[in-house]
């Protein structure tokens, strides 16, 4: 299933589509970033490879419920 999919499915079956969205995708951000943090290099790779997910996170976490509700 899809990013725009699994919203589309939580806006049809839940009251509160936006919440429940907000934590399943902070969920997997925090899973996310235990694959960059562990890995055996160096700080500066850890915190480049930390910051890509947390961009990418800010980005679904806010902007696709935005563009589905329009």
């Amino acid at each position: 299933m899809t990013t725009p999919r699994s919203l589309a499915v939580l806006e049809r079956v839940t009251k509160r589509p936006r919440a429940i969205w907000t934590w399943i995708a902070a969920v997997f951000l925090v899973l996310s970033l235990a694959g960059p943090l562990t890995m055996g290099t160096t700080g500066a790779a850890k915190a480049s490879l930390a910051a890509l997910h947390v961009v990418t996170a800010a980005v679904l976490i806010v902007l696709l419920p935005r563009r589905r509700t329009r």
